[in-house]
């Protein structure tokens, strides 16, 4: 039976494998967290267009996120809805606006501002949907109950049917809540409500019932991803026909590949989704900082476990130097030491996911960020401890494997 050489390493000394499972347990709880918060971002990212039942979305090519969406002309809807395959091209509104708290005038915040006709059917959830036909005033709101606190519930923690007829203002234009549904807040603001769209018009300054920010196009029957691109790209070329009949020398406006029709993009429900997710993991500070944060925990749970097992190996290298001169090979040092490592990193790793677990319910608790341990995040740290570990006793070996064992004594 071999003896177990490794583990009697890493029980010898109590204290530096405590120090050393310590600053693997760090690393990791700093993944885990920084990657439960990317994993966050990605969901809110594209909260809204989860929400909405859509398979090819138009916008203008100025658009910059699902907030921020500037407007096309409505009449390009009209055009699309006479294409064959589409059933329905349906304007949606979106924008940010001001709230007043209605219990403090005083307290006024972003919120998420949208606007539907009151006929159409745009929502894949049941219980917004049947909110949608009763939007038939100009200054009624639907409120999101997953709204903060601070947008001012009557209860003080979430809104609910106490909020039903409580008035307050909507960029100092006067509004009714007269309902709430569940959406979940999203990276641009902490609320949301939903209104008619000629209401949202009425308190969206600079917008017009001619531009929507969104067009959803539904198509007729079940069609999967492969057959929806080619709807839209249909879709583009007859837009780019009709801009060039329009036009002085009748050329096609569309450059090859692109989604830009001149003044709207077309793109596919996954295409939208995706783009909405790379502008917020990517393109903003928000995604890399979360990315960073990860390599810096990295680097610094490796230089940790470095500094154990260089100390380790530095006073064992008398065992070490018996060892090869015993005929033992460079391997099999290298086989001890990162089987010491990969204890180290194992008993880490379970530690750290066991207190992430806890901070990953605790955080979500008090931020209502919708954070989750999984599969993904789980393995990635996993490999990630394993092979800082292991980077971090190849490192520490290399002393070993370049002494001659008639000088180590």
């Amino acid at each position: 039976m071999k003896t177990p050489l490794a583990w009697y390493n890493v029980a010898h000394n109590k204290v530096r494998t405590a120090l050393a499972v310590s600053g693997v347990t760090f690393a990791a709880v700093l993944m885990f967290m920084q990657l439960g918060f990317l994993g966050a971002v990605t969901r809110t990212a594209t909260v809204i267009y989860d929400a909405l039942d859509f398979d090819i979305l138009v916008r203008s090519p100025m658009y910059l996120h699902a907030c921020d969406a500037r407007g096309f002309p409505a009449a390009r809807l009209q055009q699309l809805e006479g294409i064959p395959g589409v059933k329905s091209a349906t304007p949606f509104f979106i924008t940010l606006n001001r709230w007043q708290n209605p219990a403090d005038a005083t307290v006024k915040r972003g919120i998420l501002t949208m606007g539907v006709r009151p006929e159409s059917q745009v929502f894949v959830s049941d219980e917004i949907q049947r909110l949608v036909p009763l939007l038939t005033t100009d200054f009624g709101v639907m409120i999101d109950r997953k709204s903060k606190p601070e947008y001012g519930p009557l209860n003080g923690r979430t809104f609910s049917d106490l909020d039903v007829g409580r008035e307050t203002e909507l960029t100092e234009k006067r509004v009714q809540i007269q309902g709430h549904f569940a959406l979940g807040t999203g990276l641009a603001a902490n609320a949301a409500v939903l209104m008619s769209d000629r209401g949202f018009v009425r308190v969206s300054p600079g917008t017009s019932i001619d531009t929507p920010n969104l067009g959803l196009i539904k198509l007729d029957g079940h069609y999967d991803p492969v057959q929806n691109a080619q709807v839209a790209e249909s879709m583009r070329q007859s837009i780019s026909r009709s801009a060039g009949s329009d036009s002085d020398h009748g050329t096609d406006l569309r450059r090859a590949g692109s989604t830009n029709t001149g003044d709207i993009e077309i793109l596919t429900r996954e295409t939208a989704i995706a783009a909405e997710r790379k502008y917020w993991i990517f393109d903003k500070s928000i995604g890399i900082i979360f990315m960073m944060g990860v390599a810096v925990a990295f680097i610094v749970g490796t230089a940790i476990v470095y500094q154990v097992l260089a100390s380790d190996v530095a006073n064992h290298l008398p065992e070490y130097a018996t060892l090869k001169a015993m005929g033992y090979s460079n391997r099999y040092l290298a086989t001890v030491v990162l089987m010491q490592a990969l204890a180290l990193a194992m008993m880490g790793y379970w530690i750290g996911m066991l207190l992430s677990y806890i901070l990953f319910r605790w955080t979500s608790w008090w931020t209502g960020i919708p954070i989750e341990m999984n599969l993904w995040i789980v393995v990635t740290v996993l490999i990630a401890c394993v092979t800082l570990c292991s980077l971090s006793g190849l490192g520490a070996l290399r002393k070993a494997f370049l002494a001659d064992p008639a000088d180590l004594f």
